[in-house]
């Protein structure tokens, strides 16, 4: 379980960054799309590793041993989207984000959930996670140099 949460999360990491970055990049603040995601990824990936990444671990064991798949996904839904919603009562703008990194966390926990047994879908899994870690970390210190 533990390694296929943190190959969703690093696919998490690469879609939030990849959005968060594409949409901030208009913003007048940043120069550019690597400036961008230098600052989206600085906040995604302790998010989505310190944060959301125990919650899905919580929301996992937690509904294990439900039988009804459904029930079970809506439970799974309301403890990852409800726990890291909090931050919206502490800054507004940062619950939206915080909430749309849980929706695509669990979206990408669950296509992984019922594909796991099959062999070549757990590699294709393990090579996206590889790449997304990769140009995530390449892209921030691209950013990173970027930055005056």
């Amino acid at each position: 379980m533990i390694k296929r949460k943190l190959q969703v999360a690093s696919l998490t990491i690469f879609l939030v960054v990849l959005i968060g970055s594409s949409y901030i990049t208009s913003w007048e603040q940043f120069n550019g799309f690597f400036e961008a995601w230098y600052f989206v990824s600085l906040f995604a990936i302790l998010g989505i590793l310190f944060y959301l990444l125990p919650v899905s671990i919580l929301a996992e064991m937690l509904t294990r041993h439900m039988t009804n798949s459904i029930i079970r996904g809506f439970v799974s839904l309301f403890i990852h989207v409800g726990l890291v919603a909090l931050f919206g009562l502490w800054d507004s703008s940062l619950g939206y984000v915080a909430v749309f990194a849980a929706l695509a966390f669990f979206i990408v926990d669950e296509l992984t959930r019922g594909f796991v047994e099959i062999i070549l879908f757990k590699k294709l899994v393990l090579i996206l996670a590889i790449l997304g870690a990769t140009s995530t970390i390449s892209l921030m210190i691209i950013g990173f140099l970027s930055v005056h």
